[in-house]
């Protein structure tokens, strides 16, 4: 087997990680008003300096929208073209504070696990 052809362990740890904190982004975003997909896709890109695609992202808006923290309605632009924008619901922002406050309550246990030794 080829060293190349093995799976980089670090990319499958990004991976998971994107996926896990993905409807977190997602729902911070459109907590700021309307967005169309490619928006908030375009968005989390920015802000995270080209770091972060969003993989999944229309798995996740409509997970988001199953549960009823998002909600769609389509807009026609000035080319004539349908757009479906999102926005999130009072249930969503509401989901938003508590993944919020477990996403900070996780990050902290695991900092603290992690670089509890380098305090020594």
């Amino acid at each position: 087997m080829k060293e190349e052809s093995k799976r980089n362990p670090l990319n499958n740890f990004e991976a998971q990680f994107k996926k896990a904190t993905l409807q977190l982004l997602i729902l911070s975003i459109l907590s700021d008003g309307e967005m169309y997909a490619y928006e908030i896709a375009q968005t989390i890109f920015e802000k995270s300096s080209g770091k972060y695609k969003a993989p999944l992202l229309y798995t996740s808006i409509s997970k988001l929208e199953e549960n009823g923290f998002v909600s769609e309605s389509r807009k026609e632009t000035v080319a004539n073209r349908m757009r479906v924008y999102y926005r999130i619901t009072d249930s969503g922002r509401a989901y938003l504070n508590l993944l919020k406050d477990l996403y900070k309550n996780l990050t902290d246990v695991v900092f603290d696990i992690v670089y509890a030794e380098e305090d020594r």
